[in-house]
């Protein structure tokens, strides 16, 4: 029990168990914690401790602390649970310590995955017979994850913690402009903006006061000022706050580059409105992945605040782009967000990919899903890759495979290495066409887009005659869904005139091997009907629509989306006072479209700075225009798309 921790350091090797718990704990007390942990394993599995339950459990909970020190959370945790599982109930209150600090490593786990609710009860276990610098640790911890609750009670941590750190000998000025910084966002929270601003200020005076040298502190601690002032509509002060925290700086900032980056959709299970606003701080490590994200503010109290941050720890850039980014960048982010309205539509090989799944689950293949985030999921997916490999090749390869080149973060050329292996590899085991066509639309796709954004303005898409070659195959061809899906997408996207692009649709909404709801029929006669409303010829766009059986509701989740027939400058859009303030701004903006192609409802749903650029890139995207869409009494065209808005000075 905690009596081996009193135990004198043993002679090298320790052989006792007390002499190897007391090199354990020189490890930790070292910042070995690798080594502590190796150490309390071996301990856990002497026998000579097999009839002392409370000394394992003492072993697991202290290995649980040094796991959490080491970022191995999930390890952390089950070690925790089983230490504080194993302790008997007639546990003397020596053993208390271990306890509570178990308990508040576990609510730190909770902590850092976002479950609030969690870590507060988890904190709140942690409070007998404490110190008082262990109770202001945990007054601390309590504020930090009850800031976003209804009520008074996080204030009133903040407050015990500030009046205990005063009466406290040798606080340092470090801590108590820490503690002013989470008493001051505790009020911004509750809508005590103008309290939470002087609050500010004294952390502010308490690191120092404003000046040109400053460090991730003073960052945070500024860009908390600038949301109060914001808040308070004290934009000069903004100002001020927001050029010393580094905002509103975007050479080579993180957005633009993102690989996958979207808000949280609106409802769920925090509820979330369409005038909810959060604000979330968030890093990036080197995998591109995210290294932590925490809510900052939020419009309402409640569980927005943490939905918004679980959709940022979801966001994911390719490596190569996060090698490019400003150390502060990488550090320490601020973005405004909103939750959005954009439904699913699903794509062509989205309706294809049933077909793919069947098929590998009758051929006995293994499944591959991805748990995590895109980002940190690749290093998973190529470990599971070699560990195949291993056994051997065929179709066990494809569920990873196609999961690495549907990830955004992996490098475009490797996505192609790994389609087209993938692609041999059903050739040899005569996959059936829908599943090939379902590889081979991915191919060509990620060609086209690879070669779009090496040159923008190219013309005609050759990569579309590999799939014309593929369709003039007699097994491909006579196969409904294969040909179906292989004239619908170069229908939407490898079309060389109106003319083929009719043709192709013509001949899916005609082929009477597809059923009349079959959605690959629905999805060309709504593209057909949209097509002939834009000649003017709108009885046979009528026609058309009228075949399908659709609610315009579900019309605009199976057409293809609509394309830009008008970009607006963004000369005169730049917001003047952004201007003057020599800030730059990223913006992506969510609004639906009219039948006619103009926008409706629009809105920002992600904005850095936050408060700044939003309301001039609402502005442009009013000015958007996009091409027309038959729909019956007018209905929208398209429901809750997006588009990025870059704010950029003249370099």
């Amino acid at each position: 029990g905690p009596a081996l921790a009193d135990a004198p350091p043993a002679a090298s090797p320790p052989t006792t168990p007390q002499a190897m718990f007391a090199a354990a704990s020189q490890a930790v007390a070292a910042g070995q914690c690798a080594n502590a942990v190796s150490r309390f394993e071996t301990l856990q599995a002497d026998p000579r401790l097999s009839k002392s339950p409370n000394t394992l459990a003492v072993i697991q909970m202290r290995k649980g602390d040094c796991l959490l020190s080491l970022d191995r959370l999930a390890e952390a945790q089950a070690a925790l649970r089983a230490g504080l599982a194993s302790l008997t109930p007639d546990a003397p209150p020596v053993y208390q310590a271990d306890v509570a600090q178990a308990h508040m490593s576990l609510g730190r786990i909770a902590y850092e995955g976002l479950d609030y609710g969690g870590a507060a009860r988890e904190f709140a276990l942690a409070g007998q017979g404490e110190e008082p610098r262990d109770r202001l640790e945990r007054l601390l911890w309590l504020a930090r994850v009850t800031m976003f609750d209804e009520g008074p009670q996080a204030a009133a941590y903040a407050d015990e913690a500030l009046a205990l750190a005063a009466a406290t000998p040798g606080t340092s000025k470090k801590t108590l402009a820490d503690l002013h910084t989470l008493h001051a966002r505790v009020l911004l929270n509750h809508a005590r903006q103008a309290e939470a601003y002087a609050e500010l200020k004294s952390a502010l005076a308490a690191e120092g006061g404003l000046t040109e040298r400053v460090d991730v502190s003073d960052v945070i601690t500024r860009s908390d000022l600038a949301i109060a002032a914001l808040l308070n509509g004290d934009r000069e002060a903004a100002r001020k706050d927001l050029v010393y925290s580094g905002s509103g700086r975007l050479d080579k900032g993180p957005f633009a580059s993102a690989a996958a980056m979207s808000p949280p959709p609106c409802g769920g299970a925090a509820g979330l409105r369409l005038d909810d606003v959060g604000i979330v701080e968030f890093g990036i490590s080197d995998d591109g992945s995210i290294a932590y994200a925490r809510p900052i503010y939020a419009s309402r109290n409640g569980p927005a605040a943490v939905a918004f941050a679980r959709a940022v720890a979801d966001w994911s850039w390719r490596p190569e782009a996060t090698q490019v980014l400003p150390p502060l960048f990488r550090l320490v982010n601020r973005v405004e967000l909103r939750c959005s309205t954009a439904s699913e539509r699903p794509s062509v090989i989205d309706l294809l990919k049933p077909d793919f799944v069947d098929w590998l689950v009758k051929k006995g293949a293994p499944p591959f899903a991805q748990a995590t985030s895109d980002a940190a999921s690749v290093a998973p997916a190529r470990a599971e890759l070699a560990r195949r490999e291993a056994v051997g090749e065929g179709v066990a390869l494809l569920p990873v495979l196609l999961q690495l080149a549907g990830n955004p973060v992996v490098d475009p050329r490797d996505r192609h290495a790994d389609l087209t292996r993938a692609r041999e590899i059903m050739l040899k085991a005569g996959a059936p066409p829908a599943a090939r066509a379902y590889v081979e639309i991915m191919l060509a796709g990620g060609a086209l887009a690879a070669r779009r954004q090496a040159f923008p303005r190219a013309g005609p898409a050759p990569e579309g005659d590999g799939l014309r070659a593929l369709l003039a195959q007699p097994t491909i061809a006579n196969d409904a869904r294969a040909s179906a899906a292989l004239r619908l997408e170069i229908a939407d996207s490898f079309s060389q005139s109106a003319d083929e692009k009719t043709a192709f649709l013509q001949q899916v909404a005609a082929d009477t091997r597809l059923s009349p709801h079959d959605p690959f029929r629905v999805g060309a006669l709504v593209r057909l009907a949209s097509l002939e409303a834009r000649k003017g010829d709108l009885d046979a766009a009528r026609a058309s629509y009228q075949k399908t059986g659709l609610s315009a509701q579900q019309c605009s989740l199976v057409d293809a989306r609509p394309t830009f027939s008008r970009i607006p400058s963004l000369a005169n859009a730049f917001p003047l006072e952004a201007q003057r303030w020599g800030f730059e701004g990223w913006v992506r903006t969510e609004f639906d479209i009219s039948a006619d192609g103009a926008t409706l409802n629009q809105r920002a749903v992600i904005a850095y700075p936050p408060f700044v650029f939003r309301d001039a890139a609402v502005g442009v995207t009013k000015d958007l225009r996009f091409t027309q869409t038959y729909r019956p009494e007018g209905g929208p065209g398209c429901n809750g798309a997006q588009q990025s808005i870059n704010f950029r000075l003249p370099r």
